[in-house]
């Protein structure tokens, strides 16, 4: 009786130890399935990760930032950028004459020391004004190419550039009032001349024998074309001359050989109304004048 007891103990007790350790089994498969994955994750499963778009730009800030670029490569343009060049001063023939005159300016005398081909005058001389080119200042300077004279000049002398064959061009400034006797006489090698409207007078055979020119404009200014001004320039086609003019001196236009057309400003009747000298177009072969032309 009492070992039948003793059995039923030692089974109850086994059979308490047993469901203990099916209970403490079940809890640590539990702790085990709600344990935290590596990571920090509370699934056993890896977390999708979220990707989010960039929030697109302001207009007001694109434009800011386009414009702050646009300014920062202008200001590098404007840093890198040299000044602008400045106009060379003209380099101004030395070793010319002078002689001071009444009035306390200078006239040029001759080419003195000078050894240029291609003269270029200067407006002062000594702090004085150069204002006239004396007469048969460069006479028969024949290495002469070119002349340019200052705005201050307002007179070219008798026989001042006569027997110059080598000069091709000449710049006579705005100012210049009369042009002397003979002042480019025998000038060959000059092919055009621009007289200014300043000029109100051409002396006396003052551009004869310059075979090289093809055309002429007298300008509004003058009022007399003297005897032979223009006498024997064998290349010249055409000749403008304006209402202005009253007198064509003798021989003005004298053996123009190749003067086919002048060109005149005025009417015909004004045109008939100035006084010409003695074959003032001698040798020259039939010719047309066009009345009321208007210069280009």
């Amino acid at each position: 009786m009492n070992h039948t007891r003793n059995t039923r103990v030692i089974s109850l007790g086994l059979a308490a130890l047993l469901s203990l350790s099916s209970l403490s089994c079940t809890l640590e498969m539990k702790e085990k399935e709600t344990a935290p994955v590596s990571g920090g994750g509370t699934d056993t499963q890896t977390p999708t990760e979220e990707t989010t778009e960039p929030a697109p730009l302001d207009e007001t800030e694109t434009v800011l930032e386009t414009e702050a670029e646009e300014e920062s490569e202008i200001m590098v343009g404007v840093e890198g950028d040299t000044e602008p060049e400045t106009e060379a001063e003209p380099v101004y023939s030395q070793g010319l004459g002078y002689t001071l005159l009444n009035d306390g300016t200078y006239e040029v005398r001759g080419i003195g020391s000078c050894q240029d081909t291609a003269l270029v005058i200067p407006l002062t001389y000594e702090g004085k004004v150069v204002t006239s080119i004396g007469n048969s200042a460069f006479s028969f300077c024949f290495s002469l190419t070119s002349i340019t004279l200052p705005d201050g000049v307002t007179s070219v002398g008798n026989y001042a550039f006569y027997g110059c064959s080598g000069l091709t061009s000449i710049t006579i400034p705005d100012g210049v009032a009369s042009i002397g006797n003979y002042a480019f006489r025998d000038c060959s090698g000059l092919t055009s001349v621009s007289i200014p409207d300043s000029v109100t007078s051409i002396g006396k055979s003052a551009f004869s024998f310059c075979s090289g020119l093809t055309s002429v404009s007298i300008p509004d200014g003058v009022t007399s074309i003297g005897k032979s001004a223009f006498g024997y320039c064998s290349g010249l086609t055409s000749v403008t001359i304006p209402d202005g003019v009253t007198s064509i001196g003798d021989s003005a236009f004298s053996d123009c050989s190749e003067l086919t057309d002048i060109y005149y400003t005025g009417t015909e009747e004004e045109w008939q109304a100035i006084t010409k000298g003695t074959e003032w177009d001698k040798g020259t072969p039939a010719y047309t004048v066009h009345y009321n032309h208007v210069p280009s």
